[in-house]
């Protein structure tokens, strides 16, 4: 699997978490946050979001104010599933170990990630690869750690102690290797040649204990919606796929979709042409994108075919077809071949 970067903006929470650290050993705001162009009551705001930059700046400073040994573990741990939103539910909604990291990176656009994270499986071990080449130096560890802390977090909350992966990272050992230990249960290997976190193949299969396909398809498609809204779309192609992706069993027409966003038909199709784009190009993008997160969470081809609007399945497989080239049921088949390559072998 590829290396993944995120680019997108991303929710303020993060650095609201990160002020929350920061205040507790007296870091001034104004230290915090300076160069960053945020402030506390700018994070703290419902809704806001902050660039990856300005994130990182605050990180930089936080870093350089308070050179406390393990400070991302201690940010990391903060946290929790439920911060990550509809990420976080559909996640812990997934049916398998593997299903989850997949859902995971496919939308790490949408966390607060700041390394670079990739997933790597051998004949003897499968790993999380968290990357910190490309940032500055100075932030490196604690990122490594914050990102190692939070995917413990995670795994603690999705499987409990049911699941075992080992922790490695690419930089010397503490004087104090206490904190470690009582983060991820045991010390982990220091001076490795790179951050990971790994563990037996078999565990790509193991059953999630809170696993539901309706809950995963639910949670599922609203973070196609966010991410796509956020996608390099032109402003207002995100606008409608934002409209088209509220109401996916019933999108409207492109007279009421002009209308919703206070526009005539006619405008809203030369707007979108000007993005090198269309409404239908955009229909078809927004359900094509639905269909494959709504068979992948385990619906069925009939149920998925409701869910998107269609009154009839052979309507929606004819449509997919176009779409993608294959039937859905080949679709989920060639998923299940994907997945089960990724699978331990048995002999």
């Amino acid at each position: 699997m590829a290396v993944v970067r995120t680019q997108l903006e991303r929710r303020a929470l993060g650095v609201a978490l990160l002020a929350e650290v920061a205040a507790e050993r007296g870091v001034p705001q104004r230290r915090l946050f300076a160069g960053s162009g945020l402030s506390a009551a700018a994070v703290n705001e419902t809704g806001a979001y902050v660039t990856a930059e300005q994130e990182l700046t605050v990180v930089g400073n936080l870093v350089d104010a308070c050179p406390e040994p393990a400070l991302g573990l201690v940010a990391g741990s903060r946290y929790h599933l439920s911060a990550y939103g509809p990420w976080g539910l559909a996640l812990l909604s997934s049916p398998t170990v593997g299903s989850a990291i997949d859902l995971g990176l496919r939308y790490l656009g949408l966390t607060y990630a700041l390394c670079d994270i990739s997933f790597e499986q051998g004949a003897e071990s499968v790993a999380l690869v968290l990357g910190t080449g490309h940032l500055p130096p100075p932030t490196r560890r604690f990122l490594a750690e914050r990102e190692a802390a939070a995917i413990r977090m995670m795994q603690r909350e999705i499987v409990g102690t049911a699941a075992h992966f080992d922790y490695a990272f690419a930089f010397p050992a503490p004087a104090d290797p206490a904190p470690y230990r009582e983060c991820f249960g045991s010390l982990p290997a220091f001076d490795a040649p790179r951050t990971t976190l790994s563990g037996h193949p078999d565990l790509l299969a193991a059953p999630l204990p809170q696993a539901d396909p309706r809950i995963a398809a639910l949670s599922t498609a609203e973070c196609h919606r966010l991410l796509s809204v956020r996608a390099p779309h032109g402003g207002l192609a995100r606008q409608v796929l934002d409209l088209l992706l509220r109401s996916p069993a019933r999108m409207p027409a492109v007279e009421e979709a002009a209308a919703e966003l206070h526009l005539s038909a006619r405008t809203l199709r030369r707007r979108l042409a000007e993005e090198q784009t269309g409404y239908r190009r955009l229909v078809a993008e927004a359900r094509a994108g639905l269909a494959e997160e709504f068979l992948v969470a385990g619906l069925s081809t009939q149920e998925t075919a409701r869910r998107l609007g269609y009154s009839e399945p052979a309507g929606f497989i004819h449509a997919f077809h176009g779409w993608r080239g294959m039937t859905p049921s080949r679709f989920v088949r060639q998923e299940a071949e994907r997945a089960g390559s990724r699978a331990p072998q048995h002999h």
